[in-house]
C-alpha cells in the first residue's frame, strides 16, 4: 500500500554542517520579462492554465532528510523562487526579494510495484493554486525502496520557468543532494541573481525583416480564415492526464538521427510530421490544417540590465515560431518532416527568433493600457501542437547514489481547449520524447498516441521498410 510523507521541514543528523549558499538579493525590483509577464497575466485570467512539468527517473532511493536540505538550498540558490510577483503603479509587474518567502512545497511518496502514478502527480502539479507571494515551484518524490527506484516531479509556473529552466532546476537539485549525501565540504554552487530581459540581440536585416513580415501577414490571413482543423474534445468531466514518455536506446537513438540525416530532415521535423501524419490517420476527414508552434530558446541572445542571460538563469526567455502544415490522407511523412525543417531553418537563419523577442517588448507595453490586455486565454485558439527539441541536455548521469536514467518536460493548456505537446531530449545518448493531449476525447487520444509511436518505430527501420 502506497504511503505519502509531505515534508514540512528537513531533519537530518550530518557529521558536518551543510550551510545554505548565500541568497543573492536583486537591490530593486526586476520587471519580468516579455514572455514572463505575458503567462502571468494569463495565469491571472484562468489559473492552471500556464504551467511547466518536468519528470526524472532515477535509479536509486532518495532520502527524505536529505532531499528537503536540498530543496531548501535549491530556493536559497535561485532568487525567482524566494520571490513574489507585484503590480506597480504603472500597471507593470515586478519581481520584488522577498527573504521570507514561504518553503517550496515538497511531498515523498513510497509507492509499490513497478510503475508510480507519475501522471496522475504531474497533472495535479500543474493545477495546483499559486499565489503572487510564491513560492512558484512545487516538487514530489516518489520511491520504492525494494526497487531502488525514485521518480522526480516538479510543477513551476510559465512565468518563471520554461522547460530549459524546469530541467535546470532538477539537475541543480540532484547535484546539491549529492553534495549532501557525501557531507562534502566543496561549496555549493554559486547562487544566481534575479534575471530578467528587455530585448534582445537583433540578428535580421531589412531583407531577411521583410520576408519576415510577408510570413507574419500570411500567417495571420490564415488564422483570419479560421480554417485550423479543431481536435476532438473531452467533455471537462472526462479530462485525465493524457502523458506519454518514450525512451529509446543509444543504438535506437542514433540510428533516428542517422535516418533524419539520410532523409535531410531535423528531429523537429520528423516529430512534428510523426504527430500530424498520425493526426489526419485518426481524424475522419481527407484533408486538415494545422498549426505548430516551436519555442526558441533567447538564452544568450536576450539582454537586460544586468547584462545577457546566461544558459544558468532561472526564467521564461523563449520566443516563438507559428507555421501552418496542410497533410491530407495522401501526405509523405518524409516529405513533410523535409517541408517543416525547412520553415524553421528559414525563421531561424533569417533572424525571427530574436525580432519576434523585441516585437514582444513593444507589445507587452501596449498590452498594459490596451483592449488587448482584457482577452482571455480562452478567446484565443491554441496551436495544434507545440513541439520542443531541447537537444542533448547536459544533465548528468549520476548524483552520488543516484543516477538519473530518463527525463522528459511538458507544460499545461488544457483549460484552453484540445490541443497536443510534443518535447524530445537526449539523456546519456538515449532520446526521450514525450507526447501528452490536452482535453482530447478519450477515444481520439488512445489510437493516436499509439499511431504516433508506431511512426517513430518505423524511423528506426531501415529506409523502404516502413
Amino acid at each position: 500500500m502506497a504511503s505519502s510523507h509531505p515534508i514540512q521541514t528537513a531533519t537530518q543528523t550530518l557529521q558536518t554542517p551543510i550551510q545554505n549558499p548565500p541568497a543573492v538579493e536583486p537591490h530593486a525590483p526586476v520587471l519580468l520579462s516579455p514572455c514572463e509577464g505575458c503567462f502571468w497575466r494569463m495565469e491571472e485570467r484562468l489559473p492552471g492554465s500556464h504551467r511547466n512539468a518536468a519528470v526524472v527517473r532515477l535509479d536509486g532511493f532518495i532520502e527524505e532528510g536529505i532531499f528537503g536540505l536540498a530543496v531548501d538550498h535549491l530556493q536559497q540558490r535561485h532568487p525567482k523562487l524566494r520571490a513574489e510577483v507585484v503590480r506597480g503603479p504603472d500597471g507593470r509587474l515586478r519581481y520584488h526579494s522577498n527573504r521570507a518567502a514561504p518553503p517550496i512545497t515538497r511531498e515523498i511518496k513510497d509507492y509499490e510495484g513497478q510503475e508510480c502514478s507519475w501522471r496522475e502527480e504531474g497533472f495535479r502539479l500543474l493545477q495546483i493554486p499559486i499565489p503572487a507571494t510564491g513560492p512558484f515551484i512545487a516538487i514530489t518524490v516518489f520511491r520504492n525502496r525494494q526497487l531502488n527506484r525514485s521518480v522526480l516531479v516538479i510543477g513551476t509556473h510559465h512565468a518563471i520557468a520554461d522547460g530549459t529552466s524546469s530541467l535546470m532546476l532538477l539537475d541543480d537539485l540532484l547535484t546539491e543532494y549529492a553534495r549532501i549525501e557525501a557531507q562534502s565540504s566543496a561549496p555549493t554552487r554559486a547562487a544566481r541573481e534575479l534575471v530578467s530581459a528587455a530585448r534582445a540581440h537583433e540578428t535580421a536585416g531589412w531583407r531577411n525583416r521583410w520576408w519576415l513580415l510577408r510570413r507574419f501577414v500570411r500567417l495571420r490571413l490564415e488564422e483570419r480564415r479560421g480554417r485550423q482543423t479543431l481536435l476532438p474534445e473531452a467533455p471537462l468531466d472526462q479530462r485525465v492526464p493524457q502523458w506519454e514518455h518514450w525512451c529509446f536506446s543509444v543504438e535506437e537513438t542514433s540510428t533516428i538521427i542517422r535516418r533524419c540525416r539520410q532523409e535531410k530532415a531535423s528531429l523537429a521535423g520528423a516529430l512534428i510530421s510523426a504527430a500530424y501524419c498520425s493526426l489526419i490517420k485518426c481524424l475522419p476527414h481527407s484533408e486538415a490544417l494545422f498549426r505548430s508552434q516551436i519555442p526558441f530558446n533567447m538564452r544568450e541572445s536576450a539582454e537586460g540590465p544586468a547584462g545577457k542571460v546566461s544558459s544558468y538563469d532561472v526564467g521564461c526567455f523563449v520566443s516563438h515560431m507559428n507555421e501552418f502544415h496542410r497533410v491530407t490522407k495522401q501526405t509523405e511523412f518524409w516529405d513533410l518532416a523535409r517541408s517543416a525543417t525547412e520553415s524553421v531553418v528559414g525563421f531561424f537563419l533569417s533572424g525571427g527568433p530574436s525580432l519576434g523577442w523585441n516585437l514582444a517588448v513593444l507589445a507587452e507595453k501596449k498590452m498594459l493600457t490596451q483592449a488587448a490586455a482584457k482577452v482571455m486565454p480562452s478567446d484565443y485558439k491554441r496551436p495544434t501542437m507545440l513541439l520542443t527539441n531541447f537537444g542533448n541536455f547536459r544533465m548528468g548521469e549520476r548524483y552520488g547514489s543516484l543516477r538519473a536514467r530518463e527525463g522528459i518536460t511538458t507544460f499545461n493548456n488544457f483549460h484552453t481547449g484540445p490541443s497536443l505537446a510534443m518535447a524530445a531530449l537526449t539523456m546519456g545518448g538515449r532520446l526521450n520524447v514525450g507526447f501528452a493531449g490536452a482535453s482530447l476525447d478519450p477515444n481520439f487520444w488512445r489510437p493516436l498516441r499509439d499511431e504516433v509511436r508506431r511512426r517513430l518505430d518505423a524511423m528506426i527501420k531501415p529506409a523502404g521498410q516502413n
